[in-house]
């Protein structure tokens, strides 16, 4: 297994799975979008401050999906807009989503790791972003999402974790379609930023393609592991390259056969309800947490093109 650290996370790199981005012949499989780090994660030094950039992310991704009678999960980590336009841009971006119908979901604070943070700290700083969504949105998430899917890294924490967010009436935003987007997401930024449209336009192809493997490796991990097919919970991010091309992303993914549902819909399945296996610091799909075989790690998971990390 290969690993890479990039920009503060960690990304697992194997193998590229053969399946191209093409049409499928199945027309009955379903799938839950979710975003993280809205209002908007990977930009631009200053984005943070920049109301106009904030919303248009928010806008445009909603509009796309409406457009496509697509149900989401809005996952808010609340210290991506900065303290001086923080209550009335981060109440204007929850209501954005909720209106577009969105189940409002929390991802912290300050986008911490479990796996790198004191429990006592990370469950401070979830409260903190749970009360400023109540306060600033008006929606009480009944969601959470672990920054990074760091859920323990040993079994006490995660353990103790699951008990407290339990407690405080927290269903976990299990993940099943996970991917590298991000990368491409940050790559896309700073060749917007330079005004590089060749580069922007390669990226997005590469995009849309990984995006394409991903589902094609979630789905045969749901073969594998399930014995069948399941109803998908894909990780998406509220970013640039989503801002301009999700409609683009969408047609991706219901040329494999999708239909949208929502995230409630979605964890109804039974399969939701399997206990996990894995332990450990990675952030990695549910689907691999409920096998207990080992060798799903030597699975061909989507891998980022080298030019693109670079």
């Amino acid at each position: 297994m290969k690993t890479l650290a990039i920009l503060g996370a960690t990304v697992v790199l194997l193998a590229t799975p053969s399946t191209a981005w093409s049409q499928s012949s199945r027309t009955d499989r379903r799938v839950a979008l979710t975003f993280d780090d809205i209002p908007l994660g990977q930009g631009q030094p200053g984005t943070r401050c920049d109301a106009d950039k904030l919303l248009a992310v928010s806008r445009r991704i909603t509009e796309a999906l409406v457009a496509n009678s697509a149900p989401s999960a809005a996952f808010i980590t609340t210290g991506n807009v900065c303290d001086e336009i923080r209550d009335p841009v981060l109440g204007q971006v929850i209501r954005i989503w909720a209106q577009a119908g969105a189940v409002i979901g929390n991802h912290g604070h300050r986008h911490l790791s479990l796996s790198r943070t004191p429990i006592d700290i990370y469950q401070a700083d979830l409260i903190h972003a749970d009360s400023l969504i109540r306060q600033l949105g008006g929606h009480k998430p009944r969601y959470f999402r672990h920054p990074f899917l760091h859920a323990g890294a040993d079994t006490g924490t995660m353990h103790a974790m699951d008990r407290w967010l339990e407690e405080q009436h927290y269903t976990v935003g299990i993940v099943t379609v996970d991917n590298n987007e991000w990368v491409y997401a940050r790559a896309y930024t700073m060749a917007l930023g330079r005004g590089d449209s060749t580069m922007m336009r390669r990226l997005v192809s590469a995009y849309l393609e990984h995006m394409d493997k991903a589902f094609a490796f979630a789905e045969s991990m749901s073969v594998r592991v399930i014995g069948e097919e399941i109803p998908q919970i894909v990780l998406l991010h509220a970013n640039e390259i989503n801002r301009d091309h999700i409609g683009k992303v969408l047609s991706v993914i219901k040329a494999r056969g999708y239909s949208f549902i929502s995230l409630d819909e979605a964890l109804a399945d039974p399969v939701y309800q399997r206990p996990t296996y894995y332990v450990g610091p990675w952030g990695i799909s549910w689907i691999l947490r409920w096998s207990s075989d080992s060798t799903v790690w030597r699975m061909d998971l989507p891998k980022t093109e080298e030019w693109v990390e670079q």
